[in-house]
């Protein structure tokens, strides 16, 4: 087994890259820059001569572009295109639909069913998914054609997944050949053919070849290393881990091996960024920062992104060589001291998901889409306009309760003009646009789409950081890309090319560029091939992740696959494969650690058995001493000073409302501060309760009761009294609410769909039945107000009263409120007062009041009037009503000989308090019961938990003071 490292041989590289000699092939772009890196570092000089150092497929586009200048490759050998894996995969799924259809068009005709050229009986085929079958079809042919024998599709005894391969695989060849094109794997073997039969290019190649950092080299650069090597070139393999079996006992690295069992996931990355901080600290005593290489790698380094940034941004921070990212600018926001080798998909980032956002809406105005979608869009940083005046436009959309909206009509409605000028000015104006034809070319969509961006100011009016240009850009670069692609579809729907363009764009992957050099370099596996490392740590080595489960190709034989050795094709290749990989690792670097998570959730997991651990070997395996982990918490908590300590004081004041000034939420405060005067202070004077309004598929709650309470208004407002109710018909008072129920969903028809509207029609009917039902069995009354507005002021300051209705029976007053949810009368009865929303209508209606109460119309528990009066004849007799009267006489009872009036004045006395603690400002954290806290928007402020920690230690103390006692 040959060990000849890039590092190792530097002098020998440089004086072969001088003369231009030797071509450095490797197997990624990021090992292509780390040799340059090197040549340069090492080279001590200020100007050099840039190695030759590139990918094999950058080799062989140089390659073909020489020959093509030097006249060896006649240019009518080329195709008119090479199409790239995208193109190709589209390509696939096209003929893999027309193969669908042509058998389902055969079964149709109910035609016998005869064997046609592969051997097997045409049946048409039912896929959830085609864009996915042809993305495994793809990689089937991509996989035969390189590594199988053309033979292999004669074979009789083919399963029907092969067979289907067969056929989609015609058409795509044919449909290829019809148009002069050629897809990777075509352009892989023609130029292998025009380089070893037809000895084209042989005069472009050095005299030497040297590979770096391939672990597996496949059948196709095995042909291209014997045919190189038959025209006098040598190939050199840097790092040859071919002889490495299953069953061969590993070579450690000089340094040692050291094995860490984490406890999980977390504790593990809290190790990791420890140590490799430290390595950095002690590399940087003896060697300048740019040429430390500390690396973690790990088989899932996916798993391990967001936990190991974070860990590392806070050490870093800690130990004084980093800020934090939240104290970046977007201009050193990228200067990091770590690389994160693993990229994103490119539609996953917020400003490239706005602008496909905005394609989608405005490309498409006619269609309806959910309010969420518009809401994203609307307040997203990327677009135009000021970003308050689009929050408040937001908030007043969302009142509307337009659950799916056409973004043409929202700016017919008054919400719309809470929308900034400039971006309410380009929507008018797209809004107005002619459109062209539902089908569009792929060059009129492409133009169609600059010109939407355009016309909105994509991304916006804010400043970009450097990673959002880079982002920007790379959107931009890539939607010209996806203009070139292949004349496959033809002409498609607007929405048909927008799916297309997301998967697109969902396959690109984007790596944001670095400035400077990084010595904690965070990769994958096959990512680290080819380089050295001054420490190295791999990570999350697992059973279940190395080696990776086999995932053999469904549309190749299972026996082929194995007999040729196909990748992901079984275990044991899968092995072997982590073996060589392992082995490569182990001799990158002078020291190596690797480690494991054996706990995940609730399961427990096991160690890789690839690399040599500690029990096995504990003599030449250490094991490795974690070192104590400190959050940024813990360290700013540490710097307390022990002399002066943090001294707890209780503040509850808030600030006071002006005398004379309105209080926000009407009787809704008055109702919060009896239940939890912090929760009234957080949810409705700093405004919590009016931030954010849910936008739901169905009627809210909140909307059920006002179209009942419209409902009801309007039939009273016609009816006006019980005598009238009387006279009316079933027939007629089901026509009336009919009528008042339609004008009332009115606003409603453009956003919800018609079955659910018909669903609430028929519900509010009926309980409006139930509860005129129960109208007709009280004394003659006449409603005097319905939902009529007052103002009341108490403690100086004026609370906005709405009074959903008001009956004149004999003369005296009825107040009834309106309850769609569960209400008792039994609130206002509470010491201290639990329902001042009703107390407060006292204040509003100065003429005799003989009762109060709730129109409680629930679709569970049905009809019913919950309330108190003074005598029973004021309503009717029923067990949900109090009748004061007799409560008076109950001797022994809490209103024992007291005054309908009195009782009256004392739910107006605690009304004013409550109304003082509010203008006071005062705030407390009190509460009965956790049930009333439990609805607080704004929740998470009342800090719940810390609160009853606080309770249970003033207990503890209390019992601990009456036990010394």
């Amino acid at each position: 087994m040959s060990n000849t490292p890039i590092t190792s041989n530097a002098e020998t590289q440089t004086a072969d890259s001088t003369n231009l000699q030797t071509i450095h092939i490797t197997a990624n772009s990021r090992l292509t820059a780390v040799i340059k890196e090197h040549a340069i570092l090492s080279s001590g000089q200020n100007v050099i001569q840039t190695p030759r150092v590139m990918t094999l497929k950058q080799w062989w586009q140089l390659w073909q572009n020489n020959a093509l200048f030097a006249g060896d490759l006649p240019a009518d050998e080329l195709r008119k295109k090479v199409l790239n894996g995208f193109e190709a995969q589209w390509l696939w799924e096209q003929c893999l639909q027309d193969e669908l259809d042509s058998r389902l068009e055969q079964t149709g005709q109910q035609e016998s069913a005869s064997d046609n050229d592969n051997g097997f009986q045409a049946q048409a085929i039912a896929l959830l998914n085609v864009h996915t079958t042809a993305k495994q079809l793809y990689q089937a042919w991509s996989l035969s054609a390189e590594w199988l024998p053309q033979s292999w599709q004669q074979q009789s005894l083919l399963s029907d997944e092969a067979r289907l391969f067969i056929a989609v695989l015609q058409r795509y060849l044919a449909c290829l050949k019809s148009k002069s094109w050629q897809d990777d794997a075509l352009q892989a073997q023609q130029r292998l053919t025009w380089l070893n039969d037809q000895k084209i290019g042989q005069s472009q190649l050095p005299q030497r070849f040297c590979l770096h950092g391939f672990d597996d080299l496949s059948p196709h650069i095995q042909t291209w290393r014997q045919t190189v090597e038959s025209m006098g070139c040598k190939v050199d393999v840097d790092t040859d881990m071919s002889e490495v079996g299953a069953n061969q006992t590993m070579q450690l690295p000089a340094g040692g091996l050291s094995c860490y069992a984490a406890q999980d996931l977390f504790d593990e990355v809290q190790q990791v960024s420890n140590w490799a901080i430290q390595q950095v600290a002690e590399q940087l005593q003896h060697k300048p920062i740019e040429l430390i290489k500390v690396a973690v790698v790990a088989p899932n380094v996916a798993d391990y992104k967001t936990a190991l940034s974070q860990c590392l941004d806070e050490q870093l921070y800690l130990n004084g060589l980093n800020q934090l990212h939240s104290q970046l600018n977007g201009v050193n926001s990228h200067h990091k001291l770590y690389n994160l080798s693993l990229g994103e998909p490119l539609f996953s980032l917020p400003i490239i998901e706005n602008a496909w956002q905005t394609l989608q809406l405005f490309l498409q105005p006619q269609k309806s889409t959910s309010y969420q979608n518009w809401s994203q869009w609307l307040i997203s940083p990327y677009t135009l306009g000021d970003f308050t005046q689009r929050q408040q436009a937001d908030a007043e959309f969302r009142r509307l309760q337009w659950a799916n909206v056409l973004w043409p009509n929202l700016l017919e409605s008054n919400a719309a003009n809470s929308l900034p000028q400039s971006l309410h000015k380009a929507l008018k104006a797209i809004a107005n646009k002619e459109r062209q034809s539902a089908s569009v070319g792929l060059s009129d969509f492409i133009e169609q789409a600059w010109s939407v961006l355009d016309a909105l100011g994509w991304p916006g009016n804010r400043t970009l950081q450097s990673e959002e240009f880079q982002q920007k850009t790379a959107f931009e670069n890539a939607l010209v890309e996806f203009s070139k692609l292949a004349d496959i579809g033809g002409k498609q729907t607007y929405s048909k090319w927008l799916s297309l363009l997301k998967r697109y764009l969902s396959e690109l992957v984007h790596q944001p560029q670095s400035v400077g050099h990084q010595p904690i370099q965070i990769m994958g596996m096959l990512e680290a091939g080819g380089q050295e490392f001054d420490a190295l740590w791999i990570m999350g080595l697992t059973n279940e992740a190395w080696p990776r489960m086999p995932s053999p190709n469904p549309f190749i034989p299972m026996n082929l696959q194995r007999q040729y050795h196909l990748p992901r094709s079984d275990a044991n290749r899968e092995l072997s494969y982590a073996m060589q990989i392992s082995q490569r690792l182990l001799l990158s670097a002078n020291q190596v650690i690797w480690s494991y998570p054996q706990q995940s959730g609730e399961a427990t997991l096991l160690p890789s058995s690839i690399l040599p651990n500690h029990k096995q070997f504990p003599e030449q395996v250490a094991l490795y001493q974690p070192t104590a982990y400190r959050t940024l918490a813990e360290a700013l908590f540490a710097l307390r000073d022990p002399q002066n300590p943090i001294v707890w004081e209780e503040d509850w004041q808030g600030a006071e409302i002006p005398l004379g000034q309105q209080a926000p939420g009407g009787t809704g405060i008055l109702q919060a501060q009896s239940l939890c005067p912090l929760m009234a202070y957080v949810d409705y004077r700093l405004g919590a309760k009016y931030g954010f309004q849910q936008v739901e598929d169905s009627l809210q709650n909140t909307n059920q009761g006002t179209l009942i309470h419209q409902v009801l208004e309007h039939f009273w407002l016609e009816v006006k009294t019980q005598v009238a109710l009387l006279r009316l018909s079933h027939e007629e008072v089901v026509d009336k609410l009919n009528a008042h129920i339609e004008n009332a969903f009115a606003s409603l028809q453009a956003s919800l769909a018609q079955g659910i509207l018909e669903v609430e029609h028929k519900r509010i009917l009926e309980l409006c039945l139930q509860w005129l039902e129960l109208e007709t069995q009280r004394s003659s009354f006449k409603v005097v107000e319905r939902e009529k507005a007052h103002t009341v002021t108490l403690a100086g300051i004026d609370f906005k009263v709405i009074i959903d209705r008001v009956d004149e029976v004999d003369g005296q007053k009825v107040i009834l409120d309106y309850k769609t949810g569960k209400a008792s009368i039994n609130s206002l009865l509470k010491t201290p007062l639990a329902a001042p929303q009703l107390a407060v209508y006292l204040e509003a209606i100065s003429e005799d009041v003989a009762g109060i109460g709730y129109a409680l119309l629930h679709s569970d528990d049905g009809v019913k009037i919950s309330a108190i009066v003074e005598e029973e004849e004021v309503l009717f007799k029923q067990r949900s009503i109090q009748v004061f009267a007799k409560m008076a006489e109950k001797e022994g009872g809490d209103y024992y000989q007291t005054t309908w009036i009195d009782f009256l004045q004392s739910l107006k006395q605690q009304v004013r308090e409550l109304a003082s603690q509010i203008q006071q400002g005062q705030a407390q954290m009190s509460f009965n019961a956790l049930a009333d806290i439990d609805y607080a928007a704004g929740h998470l402020a009342l800090r719940v938990p810390e609160v009853l920690q606080q309770r249970k230690d003033i207990e503890n103390l209390y019992e601990e003071q009456e036990g010394a006692q």
